[in-house]
């Protein structure tokens, strides 16, 4: 982590003589996602909201969805669940506009896990569903039976998360079928 920030930290003094905080926006997010790996929430979020300054300034759509889906993750992972709604609410509409589908299974999932966290589980089963579709939509679009497999082993957890959820269902109301 310590040498991921490092070079990070140099590819955003590189990007700085650039008049696009876009471009700076990328190192930023990126040093977001280490410092949430390393456990550091308060300085990952810090660092995902710069990003999204820098991004709004740069008019970035796709990538502010998938910054604010980071910060909706953090969010969530402190317990502030509302907020963390209104940013994947923000990233979902996004996704859409810019026609990034795999973006948009991913904005699913996240709804969906925080959904099942907070017992809404019809919801959650809803939006794990569509972000599934989306997922099977891609792959079948690719020729390669190889690349379908590595696809297919990059999104596993979205179909862990569906059973889960189904399984969940099922045991509050066993005998509505959510077991098959």
């Amino acid at each position: 982590y310590v040498k991921a920030l490092e070079y990070l930290n140099k590819s955003l003094a590189l990007s700085r003589p650039t008049d696009d905080p876009r471009i700076r926006s990328y190192p930023t997010a990126l040093i977001g996602q280490v410092y949430e790996r390393q456990n550091k929430p308060a300085l990952a979020l810090k660092a995902y909201m710069h990003a999204l300054t820098l991004n709004r300034e740069g008019n970035d759509p796709r990538h502010e969805a998938y910054i604010l889906n980071n910060i909706g993750r953090v969010q969530e992972a402190l317990g502030f669940t509302e907020e963390a709604v209104k940013n994947y609410a923000q990233a979902l509409t996004l996704n859409r506009s810019t026609g990034d589908r795999f973006g948009e299974s991913g904005t699913l999932y996240r709804i969906a896990k925080l959904e099942q966290a907070t017992g809404k589980l019809k919801d959650a089963k809803l939006h794990s569903e569509q972000s599934i579709a989306i997922i099977e939509s891609l792959r079948a679009g690719v020729a390669s039976q190889d690349l379908r497999s590595s696809y297919v082993a990059t999104v596993h957890q979205q179909y862990e998360l569906y059973i889960d959820i189904l399984m969940s269902l099922h045991a509050a109301e066993r005998s509505a079928g959510f077991d098959r």
